[in-house]
């Protein structure tokens, strides 16, 4: 009959330790995770802000007009005077023309410095030439 031998063994306050190589290494890697795992949150942020104002706030000025009154339900002048900006804004995310109705809306300012000739409200518009005059500027004829 064979004699069983047991060894046992027990340690107290055991510290692994890594070389500091090692430990940059990880630290490093860490940083990276969790840099990643915030740039993924805001990214996922911006795409529900993306879809949310894009289909469901300014999918048309009505829809715009609503959000505004919501958010600022005491200033139904101040929504009224911004209708013209509300429908220039949602035409342009939707890549659109302002529809009809509302272009009595839109009114277009100038603001700062001199102006010379007339304002174009709106259209395409091609072979302008600018004269400019100032110091140290060649003089075009």
């Amino acid at each position: 009959m064979t004699a069983r031998r047991h060894l046992q063994a027990m340690a107290e306050d055991v510290r692994p330790t890594l070389h500091q190589y090692d430990q940059e290494r990880l630290d490093g890697l860490a940083g990276v995770r969790k840099d990643q795992a915030v740039w993924e949150h805001q990214r996922k942020y911006e795409r529900s802000t993306h879809k949310y104002l894009g289909e469901d706030v300014l999918k048309d000025t009505g829809s715009a007009v609503v959000w505004w009154l919501a958010k600022n339900d005491e200033q139904v002048e101040r929504t009224v005077e911004g209708l013209g900006m509300l429908a220039r804004l949602t035409s342009a995310v939707n890549d659109t023309d302002v529809p009809e109705r509302l272009r009595d809306l839109i009114h277009n300012s100038i603001s700062g410095g001199v102006q010379h000739g007339p304002v174009i409200q709106s259209g395409r518009i091609t072979g302008l030439t600018f004269h400019v005059h100032g110091p140290g500027l060649p003089v075009q004829d």
